[in-house]
């Protein structure tokens, strides 16, 4: 029947949309065009997402991160290497949450200056003298 309908969209997307369909008989259940679309995603964006990343990360690193991240966006062409990329930015999310931390640079300077008797051991490791 020709008009429009509305459509529903998958699990997890919110929006609205509306079909036009032909006035003429139908010579394909697929012959319709949407005249207007709007939904946005229903879940948080992902903390390994590279834009959430930059924005998180202090902007004296974005240089650094971009050069890495092109870099591997490059070789992950290739499918093999797809999981290096997921690794880098899973690891740069990491280094955006130490590095956006106002404690980070004195946590950095208690680590460095720790003498071997101030480490607690990680139960399981060995220890080394």
């Amino acid at each position: 029947m020709p008009g429009r309908r509305a459509l529903a969209f998958p699990p997890g997307c919110r929006g609205t949309a509306t079909l036009q369909t032909p006035s003429w008989p139908l010579v394909s259940a697929h012959a319709a065009t949407v005249v207007g679309m709007s939904a946005q995603p229903d879940h948080p964006a992902s903390p390994d997402d590279p834009s959430e990343i930059l924005q998180l990360l202090p902007a004296r690193w974005h240089e650094q991160f971009l050069a890495e991240y092109r870099a591997a966006l490059s070789v992950a062409r290739e499918v093999r290497h797809w999981g290096q990329l997921v690794g880098l930015l899973h690891l740069w999310h990491l280094r955006a949450v130490a590095y956006s931390d106002p404690e980070f640079p004195a946590a950095v300077r208690e680590a460095r200056d720790a003498r071997p008797d101030d480490l607690v051991p990680v139960p399981g490791w060995p220890r080394h003298p």
